[in-house]
């Protein structure tokens, strides 16, 4: 009986951390959840070496599989919305059914962290995989949009980003920029 038990105690857990997974809409997280920011006075040079150009992906309808994901994304059914050409972003996982990680609203872009962790969208809005949580960073740290990602630091744990007052027509607009630290 005690067999019977354990094994349909697993069941259930095992169904339940699947639809905390890519069954179910991520969970909406207040707060930063351990990123932190700092406003930066000198912009770090895109090198290489400290600091490595992002892989950001906007535009077309595409489709990728981020290294050391388990997952794919999609970016589709573009539209233009304000200033730019926003699409949905979905989720895939073998197995499972796809989730729109925008839900009713578009991105612009989305960005996936070397280590396949975290995905990030506009307007700097965040996906935690490992923990299935969603995080509106734009809001929770105060910096509004339009923003930008434009490296990552060769640790991995350092984004480097732009506000900007508009998308396009500025084009003497210097921009904030900012040093976002990942959480562990």
């Amino acid at each position: 009986m005690a067999a019977v038990i354990r094994a349909v105690l697993l069941l259930a857990v095992s169904v339940t951390l699947s639809a905390q997974g890519s069954n179910a809409w991520p969970v909406d997280t207040p707060g930063p959840g351990g990123f932190s920011v700092k406003r930066l006075d000198v912009v770090p040079v895109i090198d290489g070496r400290q600091w490595i150009e992002a892989d950001v992906k906007s535009g077309e309808t595409t489709s990728w599989r981020p290294a050391k994901a388990d997952y794919t994304l999609r970016l589709r059914d573009f539209e233009d919305v304000g200033d730019l050409s926003r699409g949905a972003l979905i989720f895939e996982r073998s197995g499972a059914r796809p989730v729109s990680l925008t839900d009713a609203g578009k991105t612009g872009y989305a960005y996936v962290t070397p280590d396949a962790r975290f995905i990030f969208m506009e307007p700097l809005i965040v996906i935690d995989v490992r923990r299935w949580r969603r995080y509106a960073l734009y809001s929770a740290l105060g910096i509004e949009p339009y923003l930008d990602i434009h490296a990552i630091s060769n640790d991995g744990r350092r984004l480097l980003i732009s506000h900007h007052q508009c998308p396009f027509d500025c084009p003497n607009e210097r921009g904030t920029y900012f040093e976002v630290t990942l959480p562990n």
